[in-house]
């Protein structure tokens, strides 16, 4: 069988000798190798039909121009910088980023004409590639010199995206060459038509084709109402309702009504069509969009103030679909005026003139049982239920069928079984619908943290009412150290002027210390609830890669970070964040991180109304390290300790499948598959790995994989 495994090994895979090395994985990752340069100055050509993959990662933004159709701003990061010199003939380039794979996936790009000291714009984008990719790029330029120099800057959107991106160069854009013009009935075509020219008559364009190859698709239909917007308004002062300083909106729309509209996006840009809706009855409401390109809907309901309906604007529903497939928004809505919302899901990629077909459809509301205080109660529709105070079972469910009864932990510790609307207005906690008081798993107190640090035992509402933070149902002080914890110390509280540990916001910076298994009791505040705050950087050390968990439970709403210092300093790169919705509920936030500097970060959220004052905040923060794959060797597939030829059968079973990994060890592995297998650390086990694992035989050891689970 020996023998049979390195077969299969050198069969399917790769030959054990030569060892792998850095410019062969760089060659099966890319047809082209070379890199690209750190500046203008530095670019690395690129030509019609490249394909090429860059690591953004090893480049910085230094000395680079912004990119200015960023969304959010110009701005970029890790900037790599290629040349490109139209070949004769040719006038138009495609460059896109689209067909990367993996994450991050957030690109922007930039073709720049004229000297690297004098740089002109020639075309940028930002979000482009549509449904599934949609914040990579994909510029389609015209007008270029044949035979002139142009600058490719290629960047990551901020700087946790840089990453592997794959480039693609073609020659001509499609956009620009002559093809199949479809009319938006899909009544007739022709052909030889250029994109612009077919857009402009408000045809659907298909690249690279011919009529006679393509059927064209009827999106507008006989009856529908037109949207009434010329193409390619910009501004749009017709439709572009709340994303307007002054709102605009067309004459409202009712049930039953279709609109043949229109939309494209480029340039960082993007036509928005809101239109008002009326209804009459409670109804389930269908916003149905079918577009030329991927496609976004949205529901909202208007804010308070029927004067200013855009502030405290609610959104609804939400749904994103690719070209020719109806993007679908739908909910159970009461009388009123709404507002559908109808554009292209990024700010790039479809040329004047996309074009849409909508629907709005309405039917009763479905109807089910809705389990109430005392009782439950067949007929009602969701927003029915819940308008009655009660929990919504499901469309088509009746009484007969569920069981609104679970047990109900009250302040005094005891349980009473009781619905759940029941058990929230006796201030209960609800251990779910079919639960009983005296099932095992129930237990109606637990150990109480206080800070500083304390323990005792009671119920949650005793516990949280008092300002402490339960440990759960059935803990014990044993179980939780006694509540073990250090002190912030921070005994000055003046938001925006933290001289004890507010970090990178603080001159000069400043920061507490913590280590891996420490829990600190500490305090924020937000007094005016819009800023500024009182925030605690906690500054820890990695020295190889580390599942790290940063939890953070507050009496009021808390905000929780993991944030990377650069080059052991300010300033910090986010790498994870998360915002709590309400009171004690954990903010938590768990991570692989490579050996570095990095901050554990806790505050109350930047916008908290009517504000948090100095002292009414406490929260207790736990950092948990663990070293991944901490227990098992990289490369020991057999699970003994050492890795040598002896782990080929294991690892080949491994390749082949968990499963047969795991009856290799007669169902008893004492190794973990992933962190014995996955060789190359990409937290997978597949074929990928044989060349790793092939140099790990032969070395005898490898590295442990970050990325497997703990």
């Amino acid at each position: 069988m020996f023998g049979a495994s390195l077969s299969l090994l050198s069969a399917l895979f790769v030959a054990a000798s030569p060892k792998p090395t850095a410019s062969d994985a760089e060659a099966a990752r890319s047809p082209i190798t070379g890199g690209a340069g750190e500046l203008c100055t530095l670019a690395v050509p690129i030509n019609c039909g490249d394909t090429v993959v860059v690591d953004l990662r090893t480049f910085d933004q230094a000395g680079d121009p912004p990119h200015p159709c960023r969304n959010g701003g110009a701005g970029g990061a890790n900037s790599a910088w290629y040349s490109f010199v139209p070949p004769a003939g040719s006038t138009t380039v495609r460059i896109q980023t689209c067909d990367s794979t993996g994450t991050p996936a957030d690109t922007v790009m930039t073709l720049w004409s004229g000297a690297c000291g004098g740089l002109t714009l020639v075309a940028c984008s930002d979000d482009a590639c549509g449904t599934g990719n949609g914040y990579l790029s994909d510029i389609c330029a015209d007008g270029l010199t044949p035979g002139a120099t142009h600058y490719l800057e290629v960047g990551a959107w901020q700087a946790s995206d840089a990453g592997l991106y794959t480039i693609k160069v073609e020659c001509p854009c499609p956009v620009f060459e002559p093809a199949a013009c479809c009319s938006v009935d899909g009544a007739d075509c022709q052909d030889g038509v250029i994109g612009a020219a077919c857009a402009a008559s408000g045809g659907l364009f298909h690249p690279d084709t011919t009529c006679g190859a393509i059927a064209c698709v009827a999106l507008c239909q006989p009856g529908d109402q037109d949207e009434g917007e010329s193409f390619c308004n910009d501004p749009d002062d017709f439709n572009n309702g709340c994303n307007n300083p002054s709102p605009v909106f067309p004459p409202p729309y009712v049930c039953g009504d279709t609109i043949c509209g229109e939309y494209w996006a480029e340039g960082g840009r993007r036509d928005t069509d809101w239109y008002a809706f009326d209804l009459s009855v409670e109804s389930q409401v269908t916003w149905r969009v079918t577009g030329s390109a991927s496609t976004r809907v949205f529901i909202f309901a208007p804010g308070p103030d029927p004067l200013n309906p855009c502030t405290g604007l609610s959104e609804i529903a939400d749904a994103i679909a690719p070209a020719f497939q109806p993007a679908v928004g739908s909910a159970c809505l009461p009388p009123g005026r709404y507002y559908l919302w109808a554009g292209h899901d990024t700010f790039s990629g479809v040329p004047c003139v996309g074009r849409y077909h909508a629907e709005i459809a309405c039917q009763p509301c479905p109807s089910g049982a809705c389990c109430l205080a005392p009782t439950c109660q067949d007929g009602l529709d969701a927003a029915g239920c819940v308008a009655a105070g009660g929990i919504y079972q499901g469309d088509g469910t009746l009484c007969a069928n569920v069981d609104c009864l679970g047990a109900c932990c009250l302040a005094d510790e005891s349980c009473s079984n009781l619905t759940e609307p029941a058990c929230t207005a006796a201030n209960g906690v609800f251990n779910g619908q079919g639960t009983r008081c005296g099932d095992a798993f129930i237990f109606c107190n637990g150990a109480c943290c206080a800070c500083p640090a304390a323990c005792t035992v009671t119920s949650q509402q005793n516990c949280q009412a008092a300002g402490g933070f339960f440990q759960g149902g059935g803990s014990t002080c044993a179980d939780v150290n006694n509540c073990a914890a250090s002190i912030e110390g921070e005994t000055v509280c003046t938001p925006g002027t933290d001289h004890f540990n507010g970090g990178c916001n603080s001159t000069p910076n400043v920061f507490s210390m913590i280590a891996c298994g420490q829990t600190v009791c500490g305090r924020s505040a937000n007094p005016s609830g819009f800023g500024p705050r009182d925030s605690d950087w906690y500054r820890f050390e990695l020295t190889q890669p580390t599942r790290v968990r940063w939890e953070v439970v507050g009496n009021t709403r808390m905000q929780a970070n993991l944030l990377q210092l650069t080059a052991g300093n300010c300033p910090a790169t986010n790498v994870t964040s998360v915002i709590t919705d309400r009171p004690f509920e954990p903010a938590v936030v768990e991570v692989v991180l490579a050996p570095g500097a990095y901050v554990a970060y806790a505050a109350v959220p930047l916008s908290v109304p009517p504000g948090v004052p100095c002292g009414a905040n406490a929260y207790r923060a736990t950092l948990t390290c663990r070293t991944a794959c901490a227990d098992s060797v990289c490369g020991d597939s057999n699970c003994d300790g050492v890795v040598n030829v002896l782990d080929i059968n294991f690892f080949v079973a491994a390749v082949l499948g968990e499963a047969q990994w795991n009856a290799l060890h007669s169902g008893s592995p004492t190794c973990s598959y992933c962190c014995s297998n996955d060789v190359n650390g990409n937290g997978v086990v597949n074929i990928l790995d044989i060349n790793a694992f092939v140099a790990a035989v032969l070395d005898g050891s490898c590295a442990n994989s970050p990325n497997c689970p703990p």
